[in-house]
């Protein structure tokens, strides 16, 4: 069991370029510990994306006393040049806005360094990628290994990073949120499994952003598509496709995709033995 722990370890290491490497209890619990450290290092207030992220980074900062302020994105696409307005804040974001839309995360980071911005990467749909799951562009990268991410254990989740302090390390949090029953075997296989899966989803995107839709930054990569419509005559024909080429999907305006009317196609859901086409 230690051996095969380790090489999970150093797997996350790897795909994530950071030294120190938390398994905890689920995805939410490494955002709330990330969160957590943001605060202990002296920071008062969270920027989130407006649109494109997940939901617990409206609630989990309000449980720690940190404000939050949302980012006006160009549907969740973060502007790195709109960070030079904040200063000593945190800044907690996903690789792939809404799963459908890479963001411009070297950018991000450089500009937040040079703002004391604390960066939180949620990798969680980006798990592998060389760009959007590095750590030379965050202070903590962080993810899920839940239903439908990169490494789908189904449970469980991971925070990455190059240092901790000693008081972060013993306190409490780090206890609560550690996972203490996990098949590292299973998990082994899911992390190796990894870059293959990322891919395939990456491909099977792009060969539905080739439909005449109206595709919400359709050059853009991503591991779900968004489609804008106008009328429901435009939404039953997304709805159409969907559902004969067995594609499951989501209807936004939602916090998590986009706040607009659009179809979401969750792409990520898909597995290489599925028949969708």
């Amino acid at each position: 069991m230690k051996e095969l722990k380790e090489a999970c370890l150093k797997l996350l290491r790897q795909y994530t370029n950071k030294d120190i490497i938390k398994i905890t209890n689920s995805g939410d619990s490494a955002i709330f510990t990330a969160l957590f450290i943001a605060k202990e290092q002296g920071h008062k207030e969270v920027l989130i994306p407006d649109q494109g992220g997940w939901l617990t980074y409206k609630t989990f900062p309000k449980l720690l006393d940190l404000k939050v302020t949302e980012l006006k994105t160009d549907y969740g696409i973060i502007c790195p040049e709109d960070l030079k307005k904040y200063k000593n804040t945190a800044l907690i974001y996903t690789s792939y806005a809404g799963y459908f839309a890479a963001q411009d995360v070297e950018a991000i980071y450089n500009i937040a360094k040079s703002n004391n911005i604390f960066v939180i990467l949620d990798a969680s749909g980006a798990l592998s990628h060389k760009i959007l799951c590095n750590g030379e562009s965050a202070d903590i990268i962080l993810g899920s290994f839940g239903q439908w991410k990169i490494a789908d254990l189904g449970y469980a989740g991971f925070l990455a990073a190059n240092k901790l302090s000693k008081e972060i390390k013993d306190s409490d949090i780090l206890k609560l949120t550690k996972s203490h029953e996990i098949n590292y075997n299973q998990l082994l296989q899911k992390l190796k499994q990894a870059p293959g899966r990322l891919q395939f989803l990456i491909n099977k995107a792009e060969e539905i952003k080739q439909q005449d839709f109206s595709f919400i930054h359709k050059d853009k990569e991503g591991i779900n598509v968004i489609i804008k419509y106008k009328d429901d005559k435009e939404k039953q024909q997304i709805l159409k496709f969907c559902k004969s080429n067995n594609l499951e999907y989501k209807e936004c305006p939602l916090y998590i995709k986009v706040m607009e009317k659009a179809i979401s196609i969750e792409v990520k859901r898909l597995s290489k033995t599925s028949n969708a086409q």
